[in-house]
């Protein structure tokens, strides 16, 4: 019996929470890895968090934009990959505590500065790859009049 009957069929919870499991486990072992490449300085802006915190919100706004514009709102992959992969990916755990741990170092002017920052980048990375891959991938449907999706 195929685990999927037909393509609309939702998979089963097993299979969900297994995509899940292990995108988890390589999107987490990429980001330690990361963190490993480039450790971060007491008192100064953690540039590996916070270039994976950007790469990841424009690669899963990418992704979100892509399947909207498909029509594969539920996507198969979604649970992998945004949730999984995506998700432990990026941190906001870590960037909170990175946070924290600039103004415990005494910079409480450069925590609020990359608080704002990196969350103003964060906003901006989403939109950038939401508008191109909403300007790459094609549309499953036409869109209205005022150039939105039905």
């Amino acid at each position: 019996m195929p685990i999927l009957a037909r393509a609309t069929d939702a998979p089963p919870p097993w299979l969900t929470y297994g995509a899940i499991l292990v995108g988890g486990m390589l999107g987490g072992t990429t980001r330690y890895l990361a963190g490993l490449a480039v450790p971060p300085t007491p008192g100064r802006i953690p540039w590996a968090i916070l270039v994976v915190n950007l790469l990841g919100a424009f690669v899963l706004a990418a992704l979100l934009s892509g399947w909207l514009r498909r029509g594969h709102v539920a996507h198969p992959w979604r649970p992998f990959l945004a949730t999984g992969v995506l998700g432990s990916f990026t941190t906001w755990s870590t960037f909170m505590a990175d946070t924290l741990d600039l103004v415990r170092a005494g910079v409480p002017g450069l925590a609020l500065g990359y608080l704002l920052g990196a969350t103003a980048l964060g906003v901006g990375a989403a939109a950038l790859g939401w508008s191109l891959a909403a300007r790459a991938v094609p549309a499953a449907v036409a869109p209205r009049p005022d150039g939105h999706l039905p």
